[in-house]
């Protein structure tokens, strides 16, 4: 491990330099794919659909909580 850190040294001597060659790379970066944005959407969308089943089933469960606790104090 210690040989990497020394390999990392002499790349990259210090901070700024590394933010400097880094700023480069990310001005020059390519655009994904239209297959990889057409992939994100599409797990935007299934993502977006887990949490909303998600969020009903929270629900549903508090409101059988409440509905239960509710007939447990009408009856005593």
């Amino acid at each position: 491990m210690k040989k990497m850190d020394e390999i990392d040294l002499k790349i990259f001597p210090n901070e700024e330099f590394f933010q400097k060659i880094y700023s480069k790379y990310l001005e020059n970066e390519p655009s994904a794919s239209k297959a990889v944005r057409d992939s994100y959407k599409g797990m935007h969308n299934y993502f977006e659909e887990y949490l909303v089943a998600i969020q009903e089933d929270m629900f549903r469960y508090a409101y059988k909580c409440g509905y239960l606790d509710g007939r447990r104090e009408a009856m005593g």
